[in-house]
């Protein structure tokens, strides 16, 4: 069997498999009305790329809801984030202000 996948362009591709590689919120799977059978989620975890106006403590942090990081990132301004969420119950992607609350619940 075929997939065809209308682009957001207007243009189509048709492939043998469509592969969904964004994570456990995936939008390709919804869209897809492709089911999740599975656990619930025990742990979800923040990444990204920010720019900082101080320099914070790097390295990593460990808590009670799991493990967080800050490092610097070769050859720019742009930092790496990783915080590990504390409430589990989030529905669609998350947000600039999710991420924010979420440093600001490990570092302060």
């Amino acid at each position: 069997s075929v997939v065809d996948v209308e682009l957001s362009d207007g243009h189509s591709m048709r492939a043998a498999y469509l592969v969904g590689c964004d994570g456990g919120r995936s939008l390709i799977r919804k869209v897809a009305g492709i089911e999740f059978p599975g656990w619930d989620p025990t742990a979800s975890t923040l990444i990204a790329q920010v720019e900082m106006d101080q320099e914070p403590e790097w390295g990593l942090r460990r808590d009670a809801a799991g493990v967080h990081a800050l490092s610097k990132l070769e050859g720019g301004p742009l930092r790496g984030v990783l915080v590990t969420e504390q409430n589990l119950g989030h529905i669609g992607e998350p947000t600039l202000r999710d991420l924010s609350e979420a440093l600001i619940a490990v570092y302060g």
